[in-house]
């Protein structure tokens, strides 16, 4: 499912998946604009507007495209910016490896020959201490969204392009690099919650952003359960019921990860 977020409303939460580099974030949106600068995910410290990581969807840019952002206390920005563009009102993919503090890149919709690269040096600090989607939330707040988001993902690892290609054809991050995949949030929820089911770093909602409608996305199989048949003529209701038991057929087996090249 996806939340409907208005430019008043987003999720956050006073905890971190993630303290340092390397670490990839990918989702999905629909946004209303295209004509201003919208945070689809952002980490950072809550207290300064010094020290923060961001995936924007520029709208106030050229074209439209989508920007990775680093900054550490003022004394340095670095940005990626892909170029290849979003349009307004459709479903895009958006991923971002923050792989260390002089390396970032940014891909919007798994178009690896248009990512975005950035080599800045952003300095050392990293005093992070939260988490937020669809707005950043540091001393200053800004870069509302207007618009859907979906499948949110987050890895303590860089993922590899052919992972973020897999992910933009519409592999849930539940399916790649499991093992790294520290938080999770499907946009499920109850009241003012947002759920993430993998890492339990469940963000608390301000305003109600509405579920709504999601992108095609690829989930994880679940086991298949079927009773065999018992009913033979003749035996004795003791000897049936052992046989009533779930069992997983022979040939159903849950979808594994995606291989890299899948």
């Amino acid at each position: 499912m996806a939340r409907d977020f208005s430019p008043t409303e987003y999720g956050r939460i006073v905890q971190l998946a993630v303290t340092d580099f390397p670490f990839t974030v990918s989702g999905w949106f629909k946004t209303n604009s295209a004509t201003t600068n919208q945070s689809l995910f952002w980490i950072g410290d809550k207290d300064d507007a010094q020290d923060w990581n961001a995936i924007i969807v520029a709208g106030n840019v050229t074209d439209d495209p989508l920007r990775v952002f680093s900054h550490d206390h003022g004394l340095a920005t670095g940005t990626a910016t892909t170029t290849n563009f979003y349009v307004a009102n459709k479903w895009h993919h958006a991923a971002g490896t923050f792989v260390s503090q002089i390396r970032r890149r940014c891909y919007l919709d798994g178009d690896v020959g248009n990512r975005g690269n950035d080599g800045t040096d952003i300095g050392s600090a990293r005093i992070w201490d939260s988490m937020a989607i669809g707005s950043h939330r540091d001393s200053s707040p800004g870069a509302p969204f207007d618009g859907l988001i979906a499948d949110v993902g987050m890895w303590d690892v860089e993922l590899s392009e052919d992972e973020i290609e897999s992910l933009a054809a519409g592999y849930s991050p539940q399916l790649i690099r499991p093992q790294n995949l520290v938080a999770y949030w499907p946009m499920h929820g109850r009241g003012n919650t947002m759920l993430d089911p993998v890492g339990g770093f469940n963000m608390t909602l301000t305003g109600a952003p509405q579920i709504d409608d999601h992108p095609r996305i690829i989930l994880p199989s679940r086991p298949r359960l079927f009773l065999p048949v018992a009913a033979v003529a003749g035996l004795p209701a003791a000897e049936i019921a052992p046989a009533l038991q779930f069992q997983n057929p022979p040939n159903v087996r849950r979808r594994q990860p995606v291989p890299v090249g899948y």
